[in-house]
């Protein structure tokens, strides 16, 4: 039964750093179609989020990004999104892509334990 429990938790710690990690996709995929159309981005502030279950999930759930109070864009108050930039952002989102893909296989193989 310990065992049980165990892996109920490792699944909702998988869920929990899922879940983030499409937050932060969702809020890069944004911020992409928000430069290529405007070429101006909203700002973003950085919180960390509460801490998973199990400490191997961490390096996923590092910082995320939430949109600060739905400014309006303004005439140069937002910065251009720089090509150096726009690289990066499709770089993180084919890393999360990859970690989502990874993190809902380990769930699968948990659930697949529990039968």
């Amino acid at each position: 039964m310990n065992k049980y429990c165990a892996r109920l938790k490792d699944i909702n710690s998988l869920e929990f750093a899922e879940n983030k990690a499409k937050c932060r996709l969702t809020l890069i995929r944004r911020s992409m179609v928000k430069s290529k159309g405007k070429g101006h981005v909203r700002r973003f502030s950085y919180h960390t989020p509460s801490p998973p279950v199990s400490p191997r999930l961490q390096s996923v759930t590092g910082a995320v990004m939430q949109e600060s109070g739905g400014e309006e864009v303004g005439a140069g108050l937002e910065p251009e999104v720089s090509e150096h930039q726009q690289l990066a952002m499709q770089q993180e989102e084919r890393v999360l892509t990859e970690q989502i893909e990874s993190l809902q296989k380990e769930k699968y193989l948990i659930a697949l334990y529990l039968q």
